[in-house]
């Protein structure tokens, strides 16, 4: 692949965008100054924030083009025209969801300065693809194709397509509905508790006895969602912690952030800084966005993770079909579903026009079948026609109050965000717009629509009754997905948060300093320390099966230190071990939906449904608990025969000696080019894959299926943050890749090797600083 790489090169030039000189564009008012230093991190400066906005868009499209053309296309169904037929079930998928359509809709919903912001960031992107270079970038001269030019309404579809993708739970639904079909609710309750436990349910309960043909219709939705995980790779958690000025060395608060996304180069992440007379931001830009969720604006910084709360219910709809209508019931009453007609152009192949029906609840998200009286539709607060404002104000707030009150109208990705302030001030917040559910809308297995009773209330839960934290009196506050530990004021937030665990090691080590510094958060950053073994070693360790195989790895096992780190061969028998009693426990209880229970998505956009990311809790809770109904034999029994497996696997696969299996090597890290790395040139644009340690519960992030513990890591913290909050010049920040996604830029992987060994970058932040570290300018002076 490299001859390839070097012929590619050869043939195409380097194509680096315009980064020096003076460039007229349209769309600006005065001049846009972009200072790039030796990372291309630029610090764009400008007259007024309209003209800085654009510049972000412009800087956007010149290193990110393939990225934003992606993320467009996935916004707006149209990936077929560029990859052709097997794209539609994907794009057919999207349309029927319709966050194009729900964006455009919602448009004349902003405040006009919103409004204003957003097109400002558009006419960038679109004036880079215009003007940003000489040659347009390699992915498209090899696709024969152009960029597509963006409208506002595309920022707004791709905030809806990553509220789905990321902390919706309605694949959780799906997948606890197809255990209770085929495995009955004993099972579901046996095996997913924590589910019905948070709802005050003490039975999982469905509306019908009988499902029909509903496991056909799920079947239908993941061969199109299988496709899909080839575009937008599955996502994870995250972690944030902000440390109070009264337990640091400086006296200043600390705030850390290492959001968890999929193992893409290069990463959504783009590290930027905006300058005007009124204000400034510094830090981590959303790539096809002009937000900023990971930064400071030189008054106060902030830090994000996905919330997780419970923003959308598939709905169980009863429905007949008439010609080209669909009928749903309403009560006793069938009333008649809107439409519209959405059409599909196909790379070499003829359109492909379809109906796209959708019940009072929202649309009908599978392909109806003549011969099924059932249908799922999908009601979510951000396919509502809703105002919007949240990051747009937040950027700019100078205080806590300011930076929550941005948010009470924000239908968008749920965040649990970390703050703190040059005063000292430091707080917690769960952000997102959550529904009110009646009495009998639990939100964990799809409702039955007809039911008036089964709804959620008109109004939604307002911010007062969100939960959150000022000053917290342990002088730290951390969330990393698990449940909020402060609970909202009566309202119900959600089934489908991750275990504690992550939350727990950053805790544990905030707790055992009284004076914490940068590199403290990097450490802990950085931790691989594994709290499910120690939960369970004493119970494993305790094992006196005389087989080789056991004895072999109890041996390596009781000497461990419980750290998963790339070099150890335990990390690889432990999570093993683990993966395989998953399955074991599920397949007691479920033996024919098992798979669900452990990984198998009804949606593998996630890869693993969020029913997964609790099986270690729970099987650390049965190991403790030992129930004499799970297996025929003992547990002590299952447990051997987990680690006698595993060993054989080991030696047949990988040998004798415990280094040729050692965690890191035998599944390490690969780095996928963001729109060439489903292709067949993805090896070109690839990095060489990277031993890795960690694993889904350690605050260094990097997840795996229970189903396939080998396989590609699923999700790394791609963005770290630390940010010495007063003494802005001293914050950090690194990217699991580079800036650019040209694979012959210095840019596509030079902050790489500093990710690797927890190193990082400031971002100059004063004018001075810029002046000293730029290396690159380009002017950018209005037309005319």
């Amino acid at each position: 692949m490299a001859i390839l790489g070097t012929l590619l090169r050869t043939l195409l030039g380097k194509r680096l965008p315009t980064t020096a000189g003076k460039v007229r564009v349209a769309g600006i008012d005065s001049e846009v100054l972009i200072q790039r230093d030796r990372y291309g991190i630029p610090a764009i400066s400008a007259s007024h924030e309209r003209d800085a906005v654009f510049g972000l868009g412009f800087c956007h499209a010149q290193d990110r083009a393939s990225q934003l053309e992606v993320i467009q296309r996935l916004g707006r169904g149209t990936l077929s025209e560029m990859v052709g037929p097997k794209a539609v079930p994907v794009d057919r998928l999207l349309r029927t969801v319709g966050f194009h359509h729900a964006a455009r809709q919602q448009w004349d919903l902003l405040d006009q300065p919103f409004q204003e912001q957003l097109s400002a960031y558009v006419a960038g992107v679109n004036q880079g693809y215009q003007h940003g270079w000489r040659q347009q970038p390699h992915e498209f001269t090899i696709l024969r194709r152009s960029p597509t030019p963006w409208e506002p309404w595309d920022v707004l579809a791709w905030n809806k397509l990553q509220t789905w993708f990321m902390p919706g739970n309605w694949d959780s639904e799906l997948a606890r509905l197809m255990i209770y079909c085929n495995d009955g609710p004993e099972a579901l309750l046996a095996l997913d508790p924590l589910a019905f436990e948070s709802t005050g349910q003490t039975y999982p309960a469905m509306p019908l006895e009988k499902l029909g043909q509903m496991g056909t219709v799920l079947n239908d939705l993941r061969s199109a969602l299988e496709e899909l995980q080839r575009w937008h790779p599955p996502a994870g958690g995250s972690n944030n912690w902000v440390i109070a000025a009264s337990r640091t060395g400086t006296g200043r608060p600390i705030l850390a952030n290492d959001p968890h996304l999929a193992p893409v180069i290069p990463p959504l992440w783009y590290l930027a800084s905006i300058h005007t007379p009124e204000w400034k931001v510094v830090g981590a830009s959303f790539a096809g966005t002009p937000a900023f969720p990971s930064a400071h604006n030189g008054h106060i910084a902030w830090g994000v993770t996905a919330g997780l709360t419970d923003q959308a219910d598939l709905m169980l709809e009863k429905v007949k079909q008439e010609g080209d209508d669909l009928f749903y019931l309403r009560g006793e009453e069938y009333q008649q579903c809107t439409k519209r007609v959405e059409t599909i152009h196909v790379r070499g192949k003829a359109p492909v026009t379809f109906h796209v029906y959708e019940t009072n609840h929202g649309p009908v998200v599978h392909e109806v079948l003549y011969e099924a009286p059932m249908a799922l539709s999908l009601k979510a607060v951000w396919l509502q026609q809703r105002p919007m404002d949240g990051w747009f104000s937040a950027m700019k707030a100078k205080s806590f109050t300011e930076f929550r009150e941005s948010f009470r109208r924000w239908p968008g990705f749920p965040q649990s965000l970390v703050y703190a302030d040059k005063e000292g001030n430091t707080g917690w917040l769960l952000t997102g717009e959550v529904p009110k559910r009646t009495k009998d809308c639990a939100g964990n297995l799809p409702q039955a629509a007809w039911d008036s009773a089964v709804d959620w209330e008109p109004d939604l839960v307002p911010l007062e009754q969100m939960p959150f934290v000022f000053n917290p009196k342990e002088g730290y506050v951390a969330s990393a997905n698990s449940r909020p530990r402060i609970e909202a004021d009566g309202a119900f937030l959600g089934s489908d948060f991750l275990d504690s665990y992550r939350h727990d090691v950053i805790t544990k080590s905030l707790a055992s300093k009284q004076s914490i510094n940068m590199e403290d958060c990097v450490e802990i950053q950085r931790s691989v320390e594994c709290i499910p073994w120690q939960q369970i070693r004493d119970i494993v360790l305790a094992n006196d099966d005389p087989r080789p195989g056991v004895r072999e790895a109890l041996r390596i096992l009781g000497s461990w230190d419980n750290h998963l780190r790339a070099d150890s061969a335990a990390a690889t028998i432990y999570e093993l071990f683990m993966a395989s009693m998953c399955i074991r426990v599920a397949k007691a209880k479920a033996p024919r939906s098992w798979a669900y229970a452990v990984g198998k998505g009804i949606s593998p956009l996630n890869s693993v449904t969020f029913v997964v990311y609790r099986r270690f809790s729970h099987l650390v809770h049965l190991l403790h608990t030992q129930p004499a109904d799970w297996f025929t034999h003992s547990w002590s029994k299952e447990i051997a025969d987990a680690l006698d497996e595993v060993m054989t696997m080991l030696h047949q696969n990988y040998g004798t000696n415990p280094k040729q299996f050692q965690w890191g090597e035998i599944r390490p890290l690969k780095l996928k080019h963001f729109m060439m790395g489903p292709t067949p040139l993805g090896k070109v644009f690839n990095p060489a894959p990277i031993p890795c340690g960690g694993d889904e519960h350690t605050p260094c992030h990097a997840s795996q299926s229970v189903l396939d513990p080998l396989g590609e890591v699923r999700s790394i913290p791609n963005l770290r943050t630390v940010i010495d909050v007063g003494n802005w010049s001293n914050s950090r920040f690194c990217l699991a890749g580079g800036q650019s996604a040209n694979r012959f830029s210095p840019h596509f992987d030079d902050l790489l090797p500093l990710w690797i060994n927890g190193e990082s970058v400031p971002i100059a932040c004063t004018a001075e600083e810029i002046a000293s570290t730029t290396v690159q300018t380009l002017k950018l002076h209005p037309q005319g």
